[in-house]
């Protein structure tokens, strides 16, 4: 006679392959039946197993009813601004980020979930208002489908977006504005630093290299001797177009490294990328003797045709 308890445990296995492989809750439960069916067992431990499948077919429609996110509108995205009860979550890519966004709100793109489990809550069921440009945009139903994957339940979803909150004239940060910059050349706000004998201008953020003073220095090619500019991209991406006289040494984001045994040992190195925010993570995975003679730029890349250049 075998034991139930096995029995039990095998279709327990079972029901674990078949959550990776079968498409829906149906085939996964029919695959279920097929191997208990197939299972040399006496008739009451084939039944429990067959019981067994039922159970778990329930629970999978049960799951897969349930909606993935609720739209709220402007007047109640409103109302949980003004009390803190949702954290604010933007979709959309980085340059739009930049360019204005809600106040407090957290750009947090769909690929980027992974990484930036850190900074969400670690209750689950917290609220997390999610926005796009508008009702259109894909980002937004991406970004609540891996936040649902990763196990959040109270996931919002902004009517309108980001355009329908600006044209309200609400509470915002990072939108453009008049510069008010002094006349004549530019002067940098910074002490400059020495790094492998080569003088620079750190930037106000920690890491960064000021992207005024180096980014005309780039189109004229005109780089201090002793500096390296350091393309982190991907280098399918760096061979379609990248900063002249750039090395490419890409940032690996899955885990989250660079290999700094391909760095030059001797040199000022400057990491950059698309925006500043591949850049910024492969700056801060460095250790900490590393850290000290990299830094990054915090601003966008713009290319025509091979060259590109920095746009501060």
């Amino acid at each position: 006679m075998c034991s139930i308890r096995a029995l039990f445990l095998a279709a327990g296995l079972m029901l674990t392959a078949v959550h990776a492989s079968a498409p829906g809750c149906d085939g996964r439960s029919a695959e279920c039946e097929s191997r208990c069916n197939e299972m040399d067992g006496c008739k009451g431990e084939i039944e429990a197993c067959l019981e067994h499948c039922a159970l778990d077919r329930k629970r999978c429609r049960a799951e897969a009813s349930t909606p993935l996110y609720r739209r709220i509108t402007l007047a109640e995205a409103k109302h949980d601004y003004q009390v803190h009860a949702a954290l604010f979550l933007d979709a959309r890519p980085f340059a739009a980020y930049s360019s204005g966004t809600i106040m407090r709100a957290l750009h947090l793109p769909p690929n980027r979930v992974k990484r930036m489990k850190k900074w969400l809550p670690a209750d689950k069921n917290a609220p997390l208002l999610i926005f796009g440009e508008e009702n259109a945009s894909k980002a937004p139903l991406k970004l609540a489908a891996r936040l649902y994957k990763v196990g959040y339940r109270n996931l919002l979803l902004l009517s309108g977006g980001w355009r329908a909150w600006h044209r309200r004239k609400l509470p915002s940060m990072g939108a453009p504005r008049k510069c008010r910059c002094p006349e004549g050349p530019y002067r940098p706000v910074t002490q400059p630093v020495t790094v492998a004998g080569v003088t620079l201008y750190p930037g106000r953020e920690e890491g960064t290299v000021d992207a005024r003073w180096i980014a005309p220095l780039i189109r004229r090619k005109r780089l201090p001797e002793g500096m390296v500019l350091v393309d982190v991209r991907p280098a399918s991406v760096y061979r379609k177009a990248h900063i002249p006289g750039a090395i490419n040494l890409p940032y690996d984001e899955e885990t989250q490294r660079i290999d700094t045994a391909k760095l030059p040992a001797d040199k000022a190195l400057i990491f950059y990328c698309k925006h500043g925010l591949i850049s910024s993570d492969a700056y801060t995975s460095l250790p900490d003797d590393w850290a000290q003679r990299v830094y990054y730029i915090n601003a966008d890349l713009k290319c025509q045709g091979k060259r590109c250049w920095i746009e501060p």
